[in-house]
């Protein structure tokens, strides 16, 4: 870094055009702050997009209508014909910057032909650290301790009975799939006996290349803790604990399989976690600087297991990109500590010049914590839902019976309280068909919305499947 050319602030956030490429809108809300002129691409038109669309001089430009809302890719909005001919046109041969959330080949070669330059890191760099099998041979590297694990292929676990595996690595395996083309590196499959054994047996042998590696590992009982780290040009920043609410099954379908992320509970992690901490800040400063090592620059995450009784954590895998955690995340520093990781990031993607007290000043203002939660709330159905009630985006009250009442439109969370959740991210209108494990929304929380790791408070339970009850209907 020290080798570049570094810009002002001002020359760079004044004078740049910025388009953030995002599924759903409200995404790349957190970033108007730091550009003049900031516009966002995603999927299809929302509801909630009129409550600020104001603060984007560039406007919400969507590639698709909001009739029949379909799973799709950044990659595929931005590839697309009306997206290129929307930028050609708005810019007539200006420059242009694309900020990504996560790197492709596919975005790479769009932006190269056309002459956008890229806010992120490029794939060559990003995509090593988060296949599982290297990461877990770079933890060995740093001499970070891992849970006992095999890196195996289809074939050789086709030929190793589970009495075997299960005298090597404990009767209860977890089971992740690696590089495999039906998993894509984001299922994970629980064993716990010799039958749950044969049943993948019987799964993976159809539908899995022989030469597939799936990474087995002993089971720790814990909980889905992560933390955020930021390469600098000053050193490597440390976010704040984060736990994970994986598996919700108010607002996902278990059928699907294991590990499906559905959203954070700061709170939570701000008051369990202190014990803790500091050691996953080693962890991601040690990370971090292998990072940085090969060039890489901004934001990445590291998930963690913590065993609370056993004082036992484990770093289970690196996200070398933006994580599930943002917009909220920078939102929830924003108004709780006047400093934002994110910033950071886009400094060094940006080669803006600032000063090493930033760092310092960041790091030493992470304490208690951040409070407030977020849920996704998904197509949790194994067909099409109809939007059958016309919920509005912005604010809402709910009781112990999980009854809930309008309070007003926004999408500011500053109002949020008690007892007050925001429903935003990609409202649809009446009548819309949302496909399956599509997002309906997103419910955010001023406060702890979890009674354990794994279980949601009754209220917030309650409110949810009431929501759906009233939101949805499986279409005909």
């Amino acid at each position: 870094m020290s080798n570049k050319q570094l810009f002002s602030e001002k020359e760079i956030l004044q004078q740049m055009n910025v388009l953030a490429l995002t599924l759903l809108s409200y995404r790349g809300m957190a970033n108007t702050k730091y550009f003049k002129n900031y516009g966002i691409i995603a999927k299809a038109p929302a509801k909630d997009d009129s409550l600020f669309a104001h603060e984007l001089s560039l406007g919400i430009f969507t590639v698709h209508g909001s009739q029949h809302i379909f799973e799709t890719k950044p990659s595929d909005l931005l590839a697309d014909q009306k997206t290129i001919q929307y930028i050609q046109s708005r810019f007539n041969g200006k420059s242009v910057a694309i900020l990504i959330k996560k790197p492709t080949k596919k975005i790479e070669e769009v932006c190269d032909t056309h002459g956008w330059k890229i806010i992120g890191n490029r794939t060559e760099l990003s995509s090593n650290f988060e296949n599982k099998i290297f990461f877990r041979k770079l933890l060995k590297q740093l001499s970070i301790p891992s849970p006992q694990h095999e890196a195996l292929t289809v074939d050789q676990i086709l030929h190793t009975s589970y009495s075997k595996l299960s005298q090597r690595l404990g009767s209860n395996l977890v089971f992740q799939f690696s590089q495999s083309r039906k998993h894509g590196g984001l299922q994970t499959i629980f064993v716990k006996n010799h039958d749950e054994y044969e049943q993948l047996l019987s799964a993976i042998k159809h539908s899995e290349s022989s030469d597939s590696k799936i990474i087995v590992t002993e089971f720790i009982a814990g909980d889905p803790t992560s933390m955020l780290g930021c390469v600098t040009r000053y050193g490597i920043l440390t976010g704040h604990p984060q736990l994970q609410i994986i598996d919700c099954p108010v607002t996902t379908n278990m059928e699907w399989g294991k590990g499906q992320f559905c959203g954070h509970d700061w709170s939570t992690a701000s008051e369990k976690y202190s014990e803790a901490t500091s050691f996953m800040e080693k962890i991601v400063v040690q990370i971090g600087e292998y990072l940085q090592s090969r060039g890489y620059l901004g934001i990445f995450g590291i998930d963690f297991i913590y065993d609370q009784k056993k004082k036992r954590i484990f770093p289970l895998e690196c996200n070398a990109r933006y994580t599930g955690s943002f917009p909220m995340y920078t939102l929830f520093e924003r108004h709780q500590f006047a400093s934002e990781l994110e910033k950071f990031h886009l400094r060094e993607l940006l080669q803006i010049d600032y000063p090493e007290k930033d760092f310092w000043e960041y790091q030493n203002k992470k304490s208690p914590g951040l409070n407030g939660a977020h849920l996704s709330l998904n197509n949790k159905f194994d067909t099409n839902v109809k939007i059958k009630k016309d919920l509005l985006p912005g604010i809402y009250k709910y009781n112990d019976r999980g009854n809930y009442e309008f309070l007003e439109s926004s999408y500011d969370y500053r109002k949020l309280q008690n007892n007050n959740f925001l429903l935003i991210d990609g409202i649809r209108p009446l009548g819309s068909v949302i496909d399956k494990n599509v997002q309906l929304g997103k419910m955010i929380f001023p406060q702890r919305i979890l009674k354990t790791h794994t279980e949601l408070r009754s209220d917030v339970q309650k409110t949810i499947e009431n929501i759906y009850q009233d939101w949805v209907e499986i279409e005909p």
